[in-house]
């Protein structure tokens, strides 16, 4: 079977199979051609991109072959595994496909997500890079001293088009009934319920165990001999899904149904980010369970029981 990997960015495709390197235009039409050139269908293995890899996922999809989108930190922590210290785009589609053929067995196909799920994630990807654009920009003018009628007229355009995108975004997810019950828990909000309903959406996880790995909110213990290191989160997930999360935990830490749980692990002496950390990660199983069982939320379910506290 061919294994190939491939490099996305807005412009260009960067392909490596088990002989060559093509390089392809990231244009439908030159994405289709080039995959017909193989004699038959393989797996085919991309980074998510933020969307340039899009095209390419539904040609491949289409075409037969099967697909894998991976998480850049997958990929990332495969190259220093391997000891990779180049970073170009041909070493990043070999690195692609030899994460692919190494790890196949336990990665999940991709699968085109449904029209609804498909553009509740555009509009909440445009959202997110927009709040990260808005948020740069006041940071780098109120650095340079620039007056503060000047700086509010400057943001007012991007203001005024996040506002729209989260009324198209509440408004999709208005008619979506899991979307709905994810609402009703403390803390959530739109940008976190879309995060988590489009990543459903992609694909079953078995438990909600894999579910939070998949955020990158599974603890990661480092220890050798003597030495204990101090335990992290992975990272090694989604970092949309993640961030929505972790923002889900910081409203939800100033409410009655999340506040004792955070007093309870700081009293333990747990750090305040840490506790943020361990909340996200409760209510991403909360939010898991929801969705996957069909349930309404129940606070008397999550009260802090007398072992945990």
């Amino acid at each position: 079977m061919i294994h190939l990997g491939v490099d996305a960015s807005k412009a260009e495709l960067v392909a490596m199979d088990e002989e060559r390197l093509q390089k392809v235009p990231n244009q439908k039409r030159k994405i289709q051609a080039f995959l017909a050139s193989f004699p038959n269908p393989g797996s085919l293995a991309v980074e998510s991109t933020g969307g340039y890899e899009t095209e390419l996922a539904k040609a491949a999809h289409e075409a037969g072959w099967i697909v894998y989108v991976l998480q850049p930190a997958w990929v990332k922590a495969f190259a220093r595994m391997q000891g990779s210290r180049a970073k170009t785009d041909a070493v990043d589609a070999r690195l692609i496909r030899d994460f692919l053929i190494a790890r196949k067995d336990s990665l999940r196909p991709w699968t085109p997500p449904e029209e609804r799920i498909e553009k509740l994630q555009s509009i909440f990807r445009q959202r997110q890079r927009l709040a990260d654009d808005i948020a740069r920009m006041r940071t780098r003018y109120r650095a340079l001293g620039m007056e503060k009628t000047m700086l509010k007229a400057l943001l007012a355009g991007p203001l005024n088009a996040r506002k729209v995108l989260d009324t198209q975004l509440e408004q999709l997810l208005k008619d979506d009934p899991i979307a709905q019950r994810l609402l009703a828990v403390p803390g959530v909000g739109p940008q976190t319920t879309a995060a988590v309903v489009c990543t459903l959406g992609k694909g079953t996880f078995l438990k909600a165990e894999s579910f939070v790995a998949f955020a990158g909110l599974d603890p990661s213990a480092y220890e050798s001999g003597q030495s204990k290191g101090q335990r992290r989160i992975s990272k090694k997930g989604d970092q949309s899904l993640r961030r929505a999360l972790f923002m889900a935990a910081m409203n939800g830490s100033k409410l009655p149904t999340w506040k004792p749980r955070i007093q309870a692990m700081k009293e333990r002496g747990m750090a305040p980010t840490k506790a943020i950390v361990a909340l996200a990660r409760k209510i991403a199983t909360v939010l898991f369970h929801i969705a996957n069982n069909n349930v309404q939320f129940d606070p008397t379910k999550v009260q802090l029981k007398t072992k945990e506290a």
